[in-house]
Order: structure tokens, then sequence, then C-alpha cells
């Protein structure tokens, strides 16, 4: 059953939730999971539980992505599905960093393109750095399109280009589809493909 209470302030929420927490029936040594949009407002929500029922404890935060892979690992099994995403932003950066190195992407006919970014560089020093600096940027922007645009990460791995509505950034689809299918390549087990997984599984 699903429950929905909708309130436009958040104090308010926070004390309907302390109340649910407390008339709802439930093993004292299972812990309570609420999720968050970030780590900031799991805090708050923590203070403000502490201040409406006088303790906050047991209770579980993860992270959205986190929930979901964990659920997916669950359905799907641990063999499938490893204990940690290997497509977070702190992994991406640095196989995108090794991309950017690779015989491959300079054999490519976009690398001159991307080249550009760290080719003006003053020292090496410099373009590692703005290598680097790149890498970093794609893997956050490939996190995101994981939870925003996953239908131009299915797509690209169909070899279809999705066609940005902007002119403007059309130019950066062929390349960024290209170190996509490479991560893919790499290891298929993304969060979208494994959320397709987990909803043929039930």
């Amino acid at each position: 059953m699903l429950y929905l209470y909708p309130s436009n302030r958040l104090e308010d929420l926070a004390v309907l939730l302390a109340e649910v927490i407390k008339t709802r029936p439930k093993n004292i040594l299972s812990p309570t999971t609420i999720l968050g949009p970030n780590p900031g407002m799991q805090h708050w929500l923590n203070m403000q539980l502490c201040e409406h029922m006088g303790i906050s404890m047991n209770i579980n935060c993860p992270m959205p992505t986190r929930y979901i892979w964990d659920l997916c690992r669950n359905l799907l099994g641990d063999d499938k599905v490893p204990k940690k995403s290997p497509y977070k932003r702190e992994v991406l950066t640095w196989k995108i960093l090794n991309l950017c190195y690779s015989k491959d992407c300079k054999e490519t006919d976009f690398y001159e393109e991307i080249a550009a970014y760290w080719d003006k560089s003053k020292t090496e020093t410099e373009k590692q750095q703005r290598i680097f600096t790149f890498a970093m940027q794609l893997a956050d922007l490939f996190e995101q399109y994981l939870v925003f645009r996953d239908e131009w990460i299915i797509n690209w791995q169909g070899s279809i280009v999705q066609g940005f509505a902007s002119a403007r950034y059309q130019k950066f689809e062929k390349w960024q589809m290209w170190f996509w299918n490479k991560l893919v390549q790499w290891t298929p087990t993304h969060p979208v493909q494994l959320q397709k997984s987990a909803l043929e599984a039930l």
C-alpha cells in the first residue's frame, strides 16, 4: 500500500514522519529505511526526528541510487550484481582518464576536437590536470544521465544517435556516445540495465 502525504513545508512532513514511525507496528530491531536526496537532507531529517521523538536511532538513510542498486542485487543475485556500483563518478573518472590516453581514442575522428581542450596547456602538468578535469566532468555528466536521461544511454548502446535538442550541443554527442560504449564494454552492469533486468525478474 502506498500513502502519499503532500505538503509545501518540510518541517510539517518531518513531524508527520515522526508520528508515522512512532505508530507503525514493527520489530524494534528492524531499521526504518528513509530515502533522502542528499546527505545534508538526511542529516537535517535525523535532527528533526530527534527533536520530535527524543531520539533518532536504527534509521537507515541510503541515497536513492544506493537503495535501488541494493534492491537490484537482492532481486538478481549477488553473483550477477557487484556489491558496489562501478558506475559511480569516482570510478568512472579514472576509467575515462585511461580512455583519453588510449590508442583507440587517439585514432578516432573526434580526438582533435576534444584534445583541443588540453592541448592549449602551457605545461605538461597543466595538460595532465586538464585531461583529468575533462574525465571528471564527463564522469559526472554520465552519472546524471543514468538518473535523468536513461533513454539516451540505452539508445547509444544500440548506436542510435539521440539528437540533442540544442544544435549547439549536437556535435558533442558523437564522442560522448563513444566513451559511453567503451565503458559498457568494460562492464555492462550499469544501473539502468540492472533496473530493466530487475523489472523483468519481477
